[in-house]
This record gives C-alpha cells, structure tokens and sequence, in this order.
C-alpha cells in the first residue's frame, strides 16, 4: 500500500512538474507570436510607405521625362528654323566650339 501512495505521489509530481514546464513553454511561444505578429505588422507598414514612395518617384520621373522631351522637341524646332546649330548658338549669343550646342 505504502508502494502504491508513493507511486501515486511521484506521477502527480511528475504531472505538476510537466504541467509548469510546459505552461512556461507555452507563454514563450506566445510571446514570440505577438513579437512576430508586431515585426509583421511593422513590415507591411514599411512596405506600404515603400510602395508610396515608389508611386511617387515614378511620377516626378515620368514628369522629368515630359520635360525634356518637350524642351528637347522645342530645341529641335528652334535648331531647323535657325538653319544650323552654328546659327543657333549666334542667335542666342553664344559661341561654343564646333559648332555644336551643349546644354
């Protein structure tokens, strides 16, 4: 009988033992599930504002580009009116070597 009590004993130790570790256990990997939700939710905060800035960028280039296709269409109609560069860069006042327009 004394056999059986201490046998029951040392399994409900054993159980309660168990039992801590593995509540401990799972308090860890519930923290490190509200870490990694919050890096997450961090991250696709980032990768909004990323996606933002590209939006962004990608118009004041495509405006940029606008730009110097209509100053260089301008230029081009300036250069054919005045009948050479050459002429060109006299009508502005400016001589460059060659001949050649540099901007």
């Amino acid at each position: 009988m004394d056999s059986d009590l201490a046998f029951g004993g040392a399994v409900a130790t054993a159980f309660l033992i168990e039992s801590a570790q593995h509540r401990a256990r799972q308090h860890h990997l519930m923290d490190q599930s509200r870490g990694l939700k919050q890096h997450l939710h961090r991250s696709g905060l980032h990768i909004e504002e990323l996606q933002f800035n590209l939006k962004k960028t990608s118009k004041e280039l495509g405006a940029a580009m606008e730009e110097i296709h209509r100053r260089d269409a301008v230029g081009r109609h300036v250069v054919r009116k005045a009948g050479s560069t050459r002429n060109f860069d006299q009508l502005r006042g400016v001589q460059i070597g060659g001949g050649r327009l540099m901007t």
